[in-house]
């Protein structure tokens, strides 16, 4: 699977699963970080589990691809999935503002919206 086809199953899913404000940040050709950043917003806690963990498991069965690393899985306000070409990050709300990756990473650049 390429870089660009995870990064679209990806967003296909988290926007399944009701993932609010999905972006995406095309590092592709520019970063040795990753090809995509994935972000999404949950609704709460369960939500925010739920997203990562349906996303997991997915991923796993019906294309053999399990991230690298995760962090921030149970209990946070924030989750990380790490694909090696794409990174997803999901997060509550507020925690997403306090954040700000797509203006940390993209600086408004290279920032688009899913959109099936």
């Amino acid at each position: 699977m390429t870089s660009e086809e995870l990064r679209n199953k990806i967003c296909e899913i988290l926007d399944e699963n009701k993932g609010v404000n999905i972006k995406i940040i095309d590092f592709e050709n520019e970063s040795s970080v990753a090809d995509y950043f994935v972000i999404c917003t949950a609704t709460g806690a369960p939500h925010l589990k739920a997203l990562a963990e349906n996303l997991d498991e997915k991923l796993d069965k019906e294309y053999d691809t399990r991230p690298i690393h995760t962090e921030g899985m149970r209990g946070s306000k924030w989750a990380l999935l790490d694909y090696g070409s794409v990174i997803v990050h999901i997060f509550e709300e507020n925690t997403r503002m306090y954040y700000s990756i797509e203006t940390l990473w993209g600086n408004g650049k290279n920032v688009t919206d899913y959109t099936k």
